[in-house]
């Protein structure tokens, strides 16, 4: 791996020395060091770098300014904020560099903790290196797409739908999949939705997008249900389309025609524009919903979504956007957002759905604000349909009542005493019939057991190195959301069992014993 190149700037020379000697023993040795954002702008110019560490609070150019600096000479270096600003104004700055296009890592408190600079550098080891060159489509960024290519993609069957799993909130049973489109060119990588998808609404082809990817998702969701899958399907429409008189008609014949019910069908109003015709959008939109479709309001709080179209219009899904998502738990406002949208959608009774679930803590969030359903990368990504199949056919979503498939439970133990947990296993085995599963020394070979299978049941040895144990759990647990966790302990305290509700953890003792498994091995037994 080549060697990691970090500009650091901040305009307090001191903390920038302090700065410097912290990456250095992190172990980077390549630091470039400024106290001005214009002499680091030349050094840009002329030297790439992998991560750039910016203040905010700065007396000639100030953090947002640099940022907006970095988009403007399409700076692909992952950008992080030190900052002794108040914890909102950090993550709004954060989020707005996101906006522009830059590759934002996140942001720490001054003085920044040497722990938690290092966790954020790891993090940046994980991502790809950025200074490789990439292959492209032929076109820039910028370079807008013409429409002769957008049609040809649309009849020639490169862009099809890729679907996302949407998740009951507390079982993570499979409910259904929100469509997405994908382009996929003969010849070439392919080009990202988010320069297709408004190319397409520039050149009046959204009706034509979307009728593209509904009949493809009809005829999967059709395959799906002959083979005994209760699963719904929700499909992206652009506000554009809603004021097409038709619209109900031709939703209403191919979905007859592929024997789709209308209640197994969600469409997701997207509302990148205002409505062009409010009385033939609000006249098409409530036949929908009389046919028995329910209608969804997409990335609600952003865009032109708003309380008067809740108002209005007969939306009965609330979508709560990813960028809010991602921001629960380090956001203070947001956090307090988000528990105003659910309330406020629970008081119109309505179905509430998080997407741009990334990691277990928001999971736990989500679930204590009452949240319905989940989607996110946590459990999936979008996948095309022959690979979300395979993996339908191979989740485990905690315990078998919650499963499409009834299928034996399997255990994955781990921790340094073999003997220990091959009786643990001999115990559960006496409460779940049929257990399968294996033991493992350690997390590496946690790591490879769960490539071959996922568990129901995840049991955690933390009689020694209690923190490095609990860190662990909450690590496999991010590779197998749905798994029901027990941790092993020496002893059951106030300080750990406030640690397992908070992660929504079990506690045993050792020896494991009947009583102690008889409270919750009935959530492993499968049951028809």
């Amino acid at each position: 791996m080549p060697e990691r190149i970090v500009l650091a700037l901040d305009d307090d020379p001191l903390y920038l020395d302090i700065l410097v000697e912290q990456l250095q023993a992190i172990g980077v040795s390549h630091v470039l060091a400024h106290t001005r954002a214009e002499d680091a702008m030349l050094v840009l110019a002329q030297q790439p770098v992998d991560l750039i560490i910016s203040d905010l609070d700065m007396p000639e150019v100030d953090g947002p300014r640099f940022l907006h600096r970095l988009a403007d000479v399409g700076s692909r270096a992952k950008v992080l904020l030190i900052s002794g600003t108040r914890p909102d104004l950090l993550a709004s700055v954060l989020e707005f560099g996101r906006t522009l296009g830059l590759r934002m890592v996140g942001g720490l408190r001054k003085p920044a903790e040497l722990d938690a600079l290092e966790a954020l550098l790891l993090q940046c080891e994980a991502l790809e290196p950025v200074w490789q060159p990439t292959q492209t489509d032929g076109l820039s960024e910028s370079e807008p797409l013409e429409r002769g290519r957008l049609e040809q993609a649309i009849s020639n069957g490169s862009i099809r739908p890729w679907y996302q799993p949407k998740l009951d909130a507390q079982s993570l049973r499979v409910i259904g999949v929100e469509a997405l489109a994908r382009w996929l060119p003969p010849a070439g990588p392919a080009i990202s939705p988010a320069r297709f998808v408004p190319a397409m609404e520039a050149q009046g082809l959204s009706w034509a997008l979307f009728l593209c990817i509904y009949g493809q998702v009809l005829q999967d969701l059709a395959r799906w249900q002959a083979q005994g899958w209760p699963l719904r399907a929700a499909v992206n429409l652009s506000m554009d389309c809603t004021d097409r008189l038709d619209l109900p008609e031709q939703v209403r014949s191919q979905a007859l025609a592929a024997g789709i019910a209308l209640q197994d069908l969600t469409l997701e109003i997207t509302e990148s524009r205002l409505m062009a015709n409010r009385a033939a959008s609000m006249e098409t939109l409530n036949r929908l919903a009389l046919m028995g479709l329910k209608l969804s309001i997409d990335d609600f709080g952003t865009g032109y979504s708003s309380l008067a179209q809740l108002a209005d219009l007969p939306f009965s899904e609330l979508k709560i956007d990813a960028s809010f998502v991602r921001r629960i738990g380090h956001d203070h406002k947001i956090d307090r957002i988000v528990q105003a949208t659910v309330a406020f959608g629970m008081g119109l009774g309505m179905e509430l759905v998080a997407e741009g679930v990334e990691h277990h803590s928001q999971l736990r969030a989500l679930r204590q604000q009452g949240v319905h359903q989940v989607q996110g990368y946590l459990c999936a990504r979008p996948m095309p349909e022959p690979e979300f199949c395979d993996w339908v056919r191979r989740w485990r979503p905690g315990h078998a009542r919650a499963s499409l498939f009834l299928q034996a439970p399997s255990l994955l133990a781990v921790g340094p005493q073999a003997a220990d947990l091959q009786e643990w296993r001999d115990t559960l085995s006496r409460h779940v019939p049929q257990l399968a599963g294996q033991c493992c020394a350690d997390e590496a070979a946690a790591v490879r057991a769960m490539a071959v299978q996922r568990p129901d049941l995840l049991l955690i040895d933390a009689r020694t190195a209690s923190a490095e144990s609990w860190a662990m759990a909450e690590r496999l647990r991010e590779r197998c959301p749905a798994a029901l966790l027990v941790i092993v302990v020496s002893v059951i305290d106030e300080p750990r069992l406030q640690g397992a509700r908070l992660g929504e953890a079990l506690l045993a003792t050792h020896p494991l014993t009947d009583i102690q498994v008889e409270h919750w091995a009935h959530r492993l037994t499968p049951r028809g």
